[in-house]
């Protein structure tokens, strides 16, 4: 395992965390006077790291962050999500089709949707944001509105929507 996977988790919870004290304290002075925030999850983000988009435990956005944020970086993006049903390589093809780093091992499940901001030379457009999501029919949450809300959000935000699945024949 390379040092980067093994900190990704790390990184991840620590946008998360910086990224929530940001939405409910927009006025924290820290926040405020460092003045840099964006900027350096930007940078983060530029890198083609994945960053979380709606956290899976409460289907939380950072609408307002996350734009700001992104157009720091790019201006016009062609938006591709993911939809399937839990456990069926979502993440492992998307890394392979467009050079993701999502995480993928045996046994780990995506929460709410990742994405991963990628560089292209797609005329009208100047960036891919690809979103990663949790699996539909997740035998864990077993709650079919929140599959609804995440394939919801997937068709309204996406220019273009693959949908995986596993035929049995």
């Amino acid at each position: 395992m390379c040092i980067r996977d093994r900190y990704m988790g790390s990184l991840e919870v620590f946008w998360r965390e910086l990224i929530q004290l940001y939405t409910c304290q927009p006025d924290n002075p820290i926040l405020k006077r460092s003045g840099k925030l964006n900027q350096a999850f930007a940078k983060f983000t530029s890198d083609g790291l994945p960053f979380e988009i709606i956290d899976g435990d409460n289907i939380h956005i950072a609408g307002d962050f996350l734009t700001k944020a992104i157009q720091n970086v790019h201006q016009n993006i062609l938006v591709v999500s993911i939809i399937g049903a839990q456990s069926t390589g979502k993440s492992t093809l998307l890394n392979f089709l467009f050079g993701c780093s999502f995480a993928t091992s045996a046994g780990r499940c995506t929460k709410g949707i990742y994405g991963t901001l990628l560089d292209c030379s797609i005329p009208g457009y100047d960036g891919i944001l690809i979103l990663d999501t949790e699996g539909i029919s997740s035998t864990i949450k077993q709650d079919p509105e929140y599959d609804r809300k995440i394939f919801l959000f997937c068709m309204a935000a996406s220019n273009i929507v693959i949908l995986l699945s596993l035929i049995h024949i």
